[in-house]
């Protein structure tokens, strides 16, 4: 019994990547690209800073960087909070960002 078991499972394995490998998909690139078409990614109008998430004391912090001076400064540091993530309006007028405050259990052996 043991033996017909030990012989089954490797011909249905062996017999379900078979059939699994013959699965004719569609090969064409254009079907599944999104018909969402993007006119133009460029601002219109030149900006003399960016802002992003770095590292601030280890925590993830908001920070605006001055593209002339090359120089980068903290806009929004919490120890108690960490930004998770930043994102801009459309316009490039305005901006949201996502912070966590501190996660994680705290326990002690009995």
């Amino acid at each position: 019994m043991l033996n017909k078991i030990k012989i089954i499972y490797p011909v249905l394995l062996i017999s379900l990547f078979v059939i699994s490998c013959n699965n004719n998909q569609n090969k064409d690139v254009n079907d599944r690209v999104d018909s969402i078409e993007v006119s133009d990614t460029t601002p219109g109008e030149k900006r003399d800073h960016f802002l992003f998430v770095g590292k601030y004391f280890g925590k993830p912090g908001v920070f605006k960087y001055n593209i002339q001076e090359q120089k980068y400064e903290p806009l929004f540091a919490v120890q108690k909070e960490s930004v998770i993530s930043l994102n801009y309006s459309r316009n490039l007028n305005s901006i949201f960002f996502l912070t966590a405050g501190k996660s994680g259990t705290r326990g002690g052996l009995p």
